[in-house]
């Protein structure tokens, strides 16, 4: 009897250790994921904001182009405009942020 419930320790005390093995590999694999989540969303952040600020860019770029396109032969006046509109359209944001 004293044999098998040594024999049943030492099984219990082998299967813990290697429980204890995996759960350390388990959480060292979870802290590597989350390290790497949280790299994924920085970098997704940082695509959004360079999407954001190309499609501004395409927008400047569209009403210049509209403004030009009107009277080709003036184009500081043409520029003037559409940094007149960029100064607005900042204001704007500016108020916007201002409320939140």
């Amino acid at each position: 009897m004293s044999v098998r419930l040594t024999d049943l320790l030492s099984s219990i005390a082998a299967k813990s250790g290697l429980l204890a093995r995996k759960c350390a590999d388990l959480k060292a694999l979870n802290d590597k994921l989350l390290a790497d989540l949280e790299e994924a969303r920085a970098e997704t952040e940082e695509a959004r904001k360079e999407l954001a600020r190309a499609q501004k860019e395409i927008d400047y770029l569209r009403i210049s182009h509209a403004l030009s396109a009107s009277d080709p032969g003036d184009l500081d006046r043409s520029r003037q405009a559409l940094s007149g509109l960029v100064r607005k359209i900042d204001r704007c944001i500016a108020r916007l942020e201002a409320e939140e």
